[in-house]
């Protein structure tokens, strides 16, 4: 069960990876040396425009499916874990309802 968790982690970061990756070659961020002279013009109060991206970077509908997917899976797993303790757990009662009842026969 820890196999397929790492596994789905793996697969989910690689999906991410990729998509952050992809998208980062092709934006370029320019920078732009500033250099102020003067202690009054570093505290100067005016707009500088900012250039780059005007968009996220991250892609939002991917990383909600691989969210959901990702807990979905793990209740799916969580779900069939409880399934195989409360056979056990049934087993062990029927047994040592067996035992308690095959001396008193």
């Amino acid at each position: 069960m820890r196999i397929v968790i790492v596994a789905l982690a793996l697969c989910a970061a690689s999906t991410y990876a990729s998509d952050v990756c992809a998208q980062s070659d092709l934006e370029e961020v320019e920078v732009v040396d500033e250099v102020a002279e003067e202690p009054a013009d570093e505290r100067a109060a005016q707009f500088v425009g900012v250039r780059g991206a005007d968009a996220e970077r991250v892609p939002g509908g991917t990383l909600l499916l691989s969210a959901y997917g990702i807990v979905w899976l793990l209740l799916f797993f969580y779900l069939m874990r409880l399934r195989g303790l409360q056979k056990q757990t049934s087993e062990e009662v029927a047994r040592l309802a067996s035992k308690v009842q095959g001396p008193s026969e």
